[in-house]
């Protein structure tokens, strides 16, 4: 089938600018819901879960699944598994999120408690896992979520990341399958979410990362090119008082859309070696500082990089530069997408639409 490209302009009004339960040793302790929720005594789950089946007519709450878009397409998270609800801020034990993300088997986890987690180590989150925040106010800090060694097929909905020593999330070491959306990310102390090293299938929306230096770093590898299979989207995201990496690719490819970019100094993005693509569409570059900007680094040797319809919000005596490199050898994506004009109004809908939204648990 064709690609589809819908470009949308928006049209701006005069005026306006837009109770726990045993388990058996693969289910943990945390609770498990019923009213339209899989209880863990039904059969296993459909064996097509997980790898992209059609899940029309599904309990309401995977309805998400119709949101994604992107080289995350594909990615199913815990659907066809029980909703495991966690029901304490502990780090760990019953009922914790670290006890549900850790589980065998899929799971759509939700959230019965509202405030902090504070971690004491970083969460190794188990494949086929949906770790979804609606109807709830979490926020993790102290240690990052990590789907490393082959885990893959995670997604990640409406969470406030704050303050790891490390990365705040990392997809790494042979994984397929990740779709970030509608998290607050910030203050890490490395990256807010690295996908190196063999991962691919990774698609960033809707996001909100702020207070950061380096944001994402995508596709990164052995000089022998282990990253080259990466493929990554980010589109939607609010990039707000952040240096760099908006992302950083060294090997792969990526496509970034309509999102905001709010960048402090320096270099915005990078694709550091050759076989690295980025394709940068409709998105707003707005610079919060005047020291002068670059959209993509020009490094010998550096990688191909295409600019279409992307609109420059640079400060006074402020200059943003520009260099494409073999822009028409760039890949063409291979799934539809909604290209929506950038405008001042896609940056106020950004600012509001962007990251952790209050909205209730679907019923």
């Amino acid at each position: 089938m064709g690609r589809l490209i819908t470009i949308l302009a928006l049209v701006v009004a005069c005026g306006d600018d837009d109770t726990d339960l045993a388990m058996d040793a693969t289910i943990p302790d945390a609770a498990v819901r019923d009213a339209g929720d899989v209880d863990a005594t039904t059969p296993d789950p459909d064996p097509d879960a997980g790898t992209g089946a059609d899940l029309g007519g599904g309990p309401a709450h995977e309805a998400l699944l119709a949101e994604l878009v992107g080289f995350g397409e594909g990615t199913t998270g815990g659907a066809g598994g029980p909703v495991v609800v966690v029901t304490t801020l502990a780090d760990s034990g019953s009922g914790s999120l670290r006890e549900a993300a850790t589980m065998t088997g899929p799971a759509w986890i939700r959230f019965e408690v509202d405030g902090v987690i504070e971690l004491d180590s970083d969460i190794q989150v188990g494949s086929d896992k949906t770790i979804d925040g609606r109807g709830a106010d979490i926020t993790i800090t102290g240690g990052g979520l990590f789907i490393q060694n082959g885990a893959g097929n995670v997604i990640l909905n409406n969470l406030k990341l704050r303050d790891a020593p490390n990365d705040l999330i990392r997809f790494y070491n042979g994984g397929e399958h990740m779709w970030v959306h509608h998290c607050d990310l910030s203050n890490g102390g490395d990256g807010a979410f690295d996908a190196t090293e063999g991962v691919t299938g990774v698609t960033v929306s809707y996001t909100h990362i702020f207070d950061h230096d380096k944001a994402m770093l995508v596709g990164a590898g052995s000089d022998d090119g282990d990253g080259a299979s990466m493929r990554w989207t980010g589109h939607h995201n609010w990039y707000d008082n952040v240096v760099q990496r908006l992302p950083f690719i060294r090997f792969g490819r990526a496509h970034s859309f309509n999102n905001l970019i709010e960048w402090i100094s320096g270099t915005a993005m990078s694709a550091r070696i050759e076989p690295a693509e980025i394709l940068v569409e409709h998105n707003v570059l707005a610079p919060q500082t005047n020291v002068g900007h670059k959209v993509i680094s020009e490094n010998e040797g550096r990688g191909l990089a295409r600019f279409v319809g992307n609109l420059e919000r640079p400060l006074e005596g402020d200059v943003i530069e520009f260099t494409e490199h073999m822009p028409d050898a760039v890949f063409t994506p291979p799934y539809d997408y909604e290209l929506e004009t950038a405008t001042d109004a896609l940056s106020d809908r950004l600012r509001s639409e962007a990251g952790w939204q209050d909205v209730p648990w679907p019923e």
